[in-house]
């Protein structure tokens, strides 16, 4: 579900905060553009901002949603611990929403989301579902990240490696090119002791 029980105040709070970190990446907004570089400073210094970021992506508003996806992709390349408090939510109800470009930002959340402690085992449902999705850009990052899974989890390796010779084949344009791309990494694989696609 997208949406749950806010308050008007929580839910002014979580756009202003969304409008902050995320309009420096400016997708379908009208205030003012920040540094990218700011995006990254505000959730360093102030983790309530990236809490309401979160609660964000929980609410009725797309274009508040996707603002707030975009902001937390870019603040985790470099400060992704800032969403360990939240790893719970964001691959529970949030990761089921249907919102295209909100799932594709998910997607590139997903293995840091798993090392930070999340289930592997629900991130790989996931990613499975968002293979199903009508968006290209969704499934190109859903395989992306079920191969950087697979790479420390050999229990997984065998079905991802299906997935992406599938879409090598089968798949569009883009996701072939993906795939080919992939598959490189797949074939350094090799059967050696790892993690279970459940730890």
């Amino acid at each position: 579900m997208n949406s749950r029980p806010r308050s008007g105040t929580d839910s002014k709070r979580a756009t202003e905060s969304s409008g902050e970190l995320a309009a420096a990446h400016g997708h379908a907004s009208e205030r003012s553009i920040e540094r990218p570089s700011g995006v990254r400073a505000t959730a360093e210094g102030r983790p309530k901002q990236v809490a309401e970021l979160v609660d964000a992506l929980a609410g009725e508003d797309p274009v508040v949603r996707l603002r707030a996806a975009d902001a937390l992709e870019k603040v985790v390349r470099t400060h992704s611990a800032a969403l360990g408090p939240h790893v719970a939510e964001l691959l529970g109800p949030i990761a089921d929403t249907k919102q295209a470009e909100v799932r594709w930002h998910i997607a590139q959340l997903i293995p840091r989301l798993v090392a930070l402690g999340g289930s592997a085992r629900r991130a790989r449902r996931v990613l499975e579902d968002y293979l199903t999705d009508p968006s290209v850009i969704v499934r190109t990052e859903a395989m992306t990240s079920l191969v950087a899974l697979a790479n420390d989890r050999p229990a997984m390796r065998a079905r991802v490696r299906e997935l992406v010779a599938e879409a090598a084949s089968m798949g569009h344009a883009a996701e072939r090119a993906r795939a080919r791309r992939l598959a490189r990494a797949v074939e350094r694989w090799t059967p050696k002791p790892g993690r279970r696609d459940d730890d």
